[in-house]
């Protein structure tokens, strides 16, 4: 199970005149890579790898026509 870290913070809406919070909320830490399921990280990789093997094989084109 994954430890979630969890912070106090108030809505803009929720503060007073004086700056008193009258509704704090429990918020999770922002990251900066979110969670992904394996599901999703592995079309990510796959449409990284296809655009790889794409660039690749248009590169080795170019160069073959450069070369005759």
């Amino acid at each position: 199970m994954l430890l979630q870290t969890l912070y106090q913070a108030c809505d803009s809406a929720n503060v007073d005149a004086s700056g008193v919070c009258s509704a704090p909320i429990w918020v999770q830490v922002p990251t900066l890579i979110p969670c992904l399921s394996l599901a999703d990280g592995a079309e990510i990789a796959v449409a990284i790898l296809t655009l790889w093997a794409l660039a690749w094989g248009i590169r080795s084109v170019v160069d073959s026509i450069h070369v005759n």
